[in-house]
């Protein structure tokens, strides 16, 4: 991704994007025309809202290490999620990618990677299902079965393991020159493939923890890191439990695609594919068209939007 250069105005205005948010504080980094990489403790001006990681900003220098963000520009796209009382919290933004791991242990959730796609569909940035901890499979025909819808949709299906190193090269791959963020339940590991593909996260971790933010634990912060392959990746440890139901009906099928397209020869023009008559949906379903996994996970999020917590 391109770096932010710094901008001076007549107003000592500079242009930085915030690479770490922590409650009310962030750090905002910047460049120089040199490529000299700078960044600042800064505290947003009352009135302009939260800043969340990956936000663009514009701040001023209070002194050589401290700044207050004047300004928010226009994100391309938020993740949110609902806190612990349903309130939506946002996370992350202007992000390319959500990358959706899973894992051979635990089992695969299938519907919160659908889930997870939905929201992806709705923001309009491109899903990722990533399958992790594959040394651990006997046999990997049975998942690649289960995993063939999504290929059929043409998302992206990628299999690793830090154990054996399997898959770190694709993963890489698909990371370059993009913006994105591992999700999924805890336990699948995403901690791990972070460390695999940021050999010096700790060190980086401790910089940013002595200098900007004394000691507080990084832990309870949203953090944006740069790779070596020209991409750059979101670490956010609250990313777990992931309800949608702030969205519609209608932006829900919008996440599933073959089900948003067959329901186009459904009878009624609201049908939700349950008993309502001349579903065209069920009858694909029946007739292996469409997979019935996929459609009651489909029914699942639908049912949850009437609970918000």
């Amino acid at each position: 991704m391109s770096k932010s250069k710094s901008k001076k105005s007549s107003s000592q205005q500079f242009d930085g994007r915030v690479i770490v948010s922590h409650r009310s504080e962030a750090i905002v980094e910047t460049y120089l025309e040199d490529n000299k990489q700078i960044t600042y403790l800064c505290k947003s001006k009352k009135g302009i809202g939260r800043t969340i990681c990956g936000d663009n900003v514009t701040f001023s220098q209070i002194n050589e290490n401290e700044g207050i963000i004047n300004t928010i520009k226009p994100r391309k796209s938020t993740l949110t999620r609902p806190d612990s009382r349903g309130k939506l919290k946002s996370i992350a933004a202007n992000v390319d990618q959500l990358i959706i791991v899973s894992a051979i242990l635990p089992d695969i959730n299938f519907e919160l990677i659908d889930r997870y796609i939905v929201a992806a569909t709705v923001l309009n940035i491109e899903p990722i299902v990533l399958l992790n901890k594959v040394d651990l499979a006997e046999d990997l025909k049975k998942y690649n079965e289960e995993l063939k819808v999504y290929k059929e949709l043409g998302i992206k299906v990628i299999y690793t393991s830090t154990k054996i190193g399997n898959g770190i090269s694709p993963l890489l791959e698909v990371l370059s020159e993009n913006v994105s963020i591992l999700v999924g339940q805890s336990g699948v590991g995403k901690s791990s493939l972070i460390k695999e593909i940021i050999p010096d996260l700790e060190i980086r971790i401790g910089e940013i923890s002595s200098y900007h933010l004394e000691g507080k634990h990084t832990t309870t912060s949203t953090n944006l890191y740069h790779l070596d392959c020209g991409g750059d990746i979101i670490d956010s440890p609250g990313v777990r439990n992931f309800r949608l139901w702030n969205l519609s009906p209608v932006e829900v099928q919008a996440g599933f695609t073959e089900i948003r397209q067959s329901s186009e020869l459904c009878k009624f023009n609201n049908c939700l594919h349950n008993k309502e008559p001349g579903c065209n949906v069920r009858d694909d379903a029946s007739n292996g068209r469409i997979s019935q996994r996929r459609l009651d996970s489909f029914h699942a999020i639908i049912q949850s939007l009437e609970h918000k917590y």
